[in-house]
């Protein structure tokens, strides 16, 4: 049985328009990631929401971890 496709992502033309919020709680350069993606795209799908929040919390650990590693 062949899965239907998902619908591809849409530009977002009214970027004043608030959109979808973060699951969890993210740090700066996570919430950046997120202020750029949602505002450049409209993400509808409880999944790919999920997605990007685990993208910009795995980013938030990336620049910790760097961070931390600048003073050996």
């Amino acid at each position: 049985m062949k899965k239907s496709a998902k619908p591809p992502l849409r530009i977002v033309t009214n970027l004043d328009a608030m959109g979808p919020q973060p699951s969890r709680p993210l740090g700066a350069h996570g919430r950046a990631l997120w202020a750029k993606v949602t505002g450049e795209y409209d993400i509808d799908d409880a999944a790919r929401i999920e997605f990007l929040a685990l993208a910009c919390q795995g980013l938030d650990r990336a620049e910790a971890l760097s961070e931390g590693s600048r003073g050996w």
